[in-house]
């Protein structure tokens, strides 16, 4: 498994000029509310992808694949929210006397298998603490609730950037790829 970036690098860094909206009635842990302020994450942000454009279809294709260091099998990452659409996010899929609540857990985003939630901690006794919620109970230990990581930044470097195995496909092998100043996907040199 030959690693090409890790998941810090899965979001672009936010311009200065672009602030977080504050949210009223929650209190983001300092660590996480770091990352959120750094980075440009959200439902509609699309996390850097490691494409090449393929001007034979006009299409761009994938050239890697994310994978959890540490939980290679059962952690996918299919997004960060910003922290208003949490909010709007938890009001739809959770009770108000739902157990999350009274852990201190808030939730920032989703696994790519729709079964799987991430949290964080916002208590004294959790703070910036990252759990993964498991709804179906299928996450390893069959447990609703279980904490992977102690911060956020932890668990975003825990994501690496890997070659397919396999090869890339189409007839291209990763040596023919460069990118032009400016571009965020790879071309291919024929």
């Amino acid at each position: 498994m030959k690693v090409i970036d890790n998941g810090l690098n899965l979001y672009p860094v936010r311009p200065l000029d672009k602030t977080v909206k504050e949210v009223e009635n929650v209190e983001l842990p300092p660590i996480y509310s770091s990352f959120i302020k750094l980075y440009q994450i959200g439902k509609a942000q699309n996390m850097l992808a490691h494409v090449y454009l393929d001007e034979r279809y006009n299409e761009k294709l994938g050239v890697a694949r994310c994978v959890n260091e540490k939980y290679p099998d059962s952690v996918f990452l299919g997004g960060l929210f910003l922290p208003e659409e949490s909010i709007e996010i938890m009001s739809r899929i959770y009770s108000s006397d739902d157990s999350i609540y009274e852990q201190g857990l808030f939730l920032i985003g989703e696994d790519s298998s729709g079964h799987n939630f991430f949290m964080v901690g916002t208590e004294k006794t959790n703070k910036d603490q990252i759990f993964i919620e498991s709804t179906d109970l299928s996450f390893p230990g069959g447990e609703r609730i279980t904490k992977l990581f102690d911060n956020i930044y932890q668990f975003m470097r825990s994501f690496l950037i890997v070659e397919i195995e396999s090869g890339i496909g189409y007839g291209v092998e990763y040596s023919q790829l460069y990118k032009n100043w400016g571009e965020d996907f790879w071309r291919i040199r024929e």
